[in-house]
């Protein structure tokens, strides 16, 4: 359990050069897509389905992965996505492409968790393109307008689908939580006799005595997951050395890209409270590999600040 779940962590360790590190931030931003084109090939080829149907009837787009991992995907390169646009505008028409692309992707996945965990960077950036059109910058009508129209089309194509997956199941919740209440009722209760050392790193994995739903090897929320594993004191020291990176890399950015990654941060931390976005490889090394790219590459002299 050590070993898998610290590796993703190396990807912060790697200097690349500036000029390797921005050609990675272009694939980073791509991996949807790409997942999505071999998903395609296989299901050409009978070997693997492009989408799902759920026990609720909602169809949901995998691609090559599950559909939850292809979302995590496509959170990741949302994000990076939008800061790009904001800190390299000379490459801003492949990102708003990728930007476009992997937000119906997102939204084909069904998957509701990054969907709001993108709220804050979604703020971050419509409220500073519509700050820029509002001083007469005419050139961010077009963006604007294609951002409402993009989330518009994509909220009315796949609202069956997320009402199937929402409101159609009676819970004690009100809304359909794919079974994470009771999950998360089931960890906490099975770890409240080892509040401050957990039960072991990698206990969790096999905490699950067939009470639950078998899909519940973890609880589908990290904070729980590392609490079970590691206490208050393993948890914290996690989320403490979390926090160091994520300021390191902050103040190491231009003001105007600082909110963009602060949203980005902020979006990932609410995922973590419903996914799996430590311990799944499809969020964690994307995450660690951007993160370590845009440290290499960001300094105060490399953005052109508006004037």
């Amino acid at each position: 359990a050590f070993i898998g779940l610290s590796l993703p962590f190396f990807f912060l360790l790697i200097k690349w050069k500036k000029a390797v590190a921005e050609k990675h931030i272009r694939i980073i931003a791509m991996l949807p897509v790409i997942s999505v084109g071999v998903g395609l090939l296989l299901a050409v080829a009978g070997m693997h389905s492009l989408a799902s149907v759920e026990f609720t009837g909602a169809i949901r787009l995998q691609g090559a992965n599950i559909p939850p991992h292809l979302a995590m995907l496509a959170f990741i390169g949302i994000g990076v996505s939008l800061i790009e646009i904001k800190r390299r505008p000379e490459q801003s028409i492949y990102f708003y492409m990728t930007l476009a692309l992997n937000f119906m992707i997102l939204i084909g996945t069904g998957t509701r968790g990054p969907i709001l965990a993108l709220l804050p960077i979604l703020a971050v950036y419509l409220y500073d393109i519509s700050r820029q059109y509002l001083r007469g910058r005419l050139r961010y009508m077009l963006p604007l307008g294609g951002s409402i129209l993009v989330g518009i089309a994509a909220v009315a194509l796949q609202w069956d689908n997320l009402k199937k997956r929402s409101f159609e199941r009676q819970t004690d919740t009100g809304i359909d939580l794919s079974g994470r209440s009771e999950a998360w009722d089931y960890f906490l209760s099975r770890v409240q006799d080892y509040p401050w050392s957990g039960r072991g790193l990698g206990a969790v994995t096999i905490a699950n005595d067939g009470t639950l739903f078998n899909g519940f090897v973890v609880p589908h929320n990290e904070y729980i997951r590392f609490y079970f594993d590691s206490g208050y004191i393993g948890c914290g020291l996690l989320m403490l050395s979390l926090l160091i990176v994520f300021v390191l890399i902050y103040r190491s950015l231009a003001k105007p890209i600082k909110p963009y990654f602060a949203g980005l941060i902020t979006g990932f931390l609410i995922y973590s409270f419903s996914d799996n976005t430590l311990s799944t490889v499809q969020m964690i090394i994307p995450l660690c590999w951007y993160l370590n790219c845009l440290y290499q590459t960001s300094t105060q002299t490399d953005f052109a600040k508006e004037k």
